[in-house]
């Protein structure tokens, strides 16, 4: 059975020679690098009151946050510092998982 672009077995994180990422191939790694971006979207909105993007409202983080980490959240500065901390360990859990291609 061939391994299509959407299929999550074929999520990797592609590196050069140097071992710096160069891609986020497939679901799972695309949902780590949209992860990370809107943890540092959480914690820089929670620290100085300033949104990275558009998109990137409190209720969006917030709701994205939830779907990952399975947890509820209110718009409070502790809750925008406290889902930024649990989409960093789930990050940290995805890229332990998620295998290293050179290339």
């Amino acid at each position: 059975m061939a391994i299509g672009p959407h299929d999550k077995d074929n999520s990797h994180i592609a590196v050069n020679e140097e071992g710096k990422p160069t891609a986020f191939v497939g679901q799972d790694a695309t949902d780590l690098y949209a992860a990370t971006a809107v943890m540092i979207g959480l914690k820089t909105y929670a620290m100085f009151g300033k949104k990275v993007n558009r998109d990137y409202t409190p209720t969006n983080m917030l709701a994205f946050a939830s779907k990952k980490t399975g947890k509820k959240y209110r718009k409070t500065k502790e809750d925008y510092l406290r889902a930024s901390a649990d989409l960093k360990i789930w990050c940290a859990t995805m890229r332990a998982a998620l295998p290293i291609v050179e290339g």
